[in-house]
């Protein structure tokens, strides 16, 4: 990094590809006590990245199998908080790292409840903002993803999440993607031992593993340290190659 006045400029060499980075941000209930933490984690991890890199944003309200989607959750009465009325997932267009902090920002200004996040709330909450969600009905995250990816760039993933209910599991058909396309799935995991709200974070831990994703961040055996989950994902979601010189305007 960089301290440099503004409009002054200076060079750096590039050593690594450019981050084509999808980060999902859990905005369930259970996320009552964590989402301002993963807010600020996920703000810690966009500062640290290049200038040439790309972020997209995404959320859901629950997990199973099919909830890594935008649009309405289907009317399905086995899962959980099921209804035909509320987002079961949303997803922002890919922006700058500029405009992602920007981004991140709005979404600190959401208020969090007792009762817990709700994924509709925070969705009105960031378009009073101004911000524009993919409004696609029941389109899986990777092919929206795809659809902008730079093919010179690495495709990454990472999700904060914390504590997941017994009947919660990952969405199978995005960890299968993420396993064939991503250089990483990272999974930031916060502590939850259970609640009202969300069940023990073991279930979310064990979950990300089963489906092949053992890159994780566990509060439960490392404190929440920002520069570290930076520093992790660094090394486990990037891809070095031949340096080249990048003039740096901040």
């Amino acid at each position: 990094d960089f301290d440099i006045k503004a409009g002054t400029s200076t060079s750096k060499e590039s050593t690594r590809k450019p981050v084509d980075l999808l980060a999902i941000i859990d905005t369930s209930s259970s996320m009552v006590n964590n989402f301002g933490r993963a807010l600020d984690s996920t703000l810690a991890l966009v500062k640290s990245l290049n200038d040439d890199d790309q972020i997209t944003f995404a959320h859901y309200g629950f997990n199973s199998t099919d909830t890594y989607n935008t649009g309405n959750r289907p009317a399905n009465a086995g899962a959980i908080g099921a209804s035909n009325k509320s987002y079961q997932g949303a997803m922002t267009s890919p922006m700058s790292k500029k405009d992602a902090i920007a981004y991140l920002e709005k979404a600190k200004q959401f208020k969090v409840t007792a009762a817990g996040v709700h994924l509709d709330e925070f969705i009105a909450d960031m378009k009073k903002q101004g911000v524009k969600f993919r409004e696609d009905e029941n389109k899986n995250y990777q092919d929206i993803y795809m659809e902008h990816h730079k093919a010179d760039s690495t495709v990454s993933v990472i999700q904060f999440t914390d504590g997941w209910m017994d009947k919660e599991t990952i969405d199978s058909d995005f960890a299968a993607w993420a396993t064939k396309n991503a250089k990483t799935f990272m999974t930031v995991s916060y502590k939850n031992n259970g609640s009202a709200n969300g069940g023990p974070t073991e279930f979310s831990i064990n979950n990300m593993k089963a489906a092949g994703h053992t890159n994780i961040y566990d509060e439960r055996q490392t404190p929440i340290d920002d520069a570290k989950i930076a520093k992790q994902f660094e090394e486990t979601a990037t891809e070095k190659q031949v340096p080249r010189k990048e003039t740096v305007i901040k």
